[in-house]
């Protein structure tokens, strides 16, 4: 039963799901801005590492990367925001 019911979801999503949202911004911002806010964090988390690449030999990129990867970062991810990364 639960599966059938998010397959429908999705299925529902792909549908319509960018016209629901278009329609709710137009017609109930007051609405589609409680929707949009009840998805952010409360408080975000980060840990910023400078890097000088030119102080930092082949191997220790690698270790890092490595390391980056384990916590789920990808390289398809990198390549999508690849100007965020920059």
């Amino acid at each position: 039963m639960a599966t059938e019911y998010f397959v429908d979801l999705y299925a529902a999503w792909r549908e319509k799901g960018k016209a629901v949202l278009d329609t709710c911004a137009m017609l109930y911002p007051d609405t589609f801005l409680k929707v949009v806010a009840s998805h952010m964090p409360r408080e975000m988390h980060a840990t910023v590492t400078k890097i000088n690449v030119d102080r930092v030999s082949d191997a220790e990129l690698d270790a890092i990367i490595a390391r980056g990867m384990a916590r789920g970062f990808s390289e398809e991810e990198a390549q999508a925001n690849e100007e965020v990364l920059q």
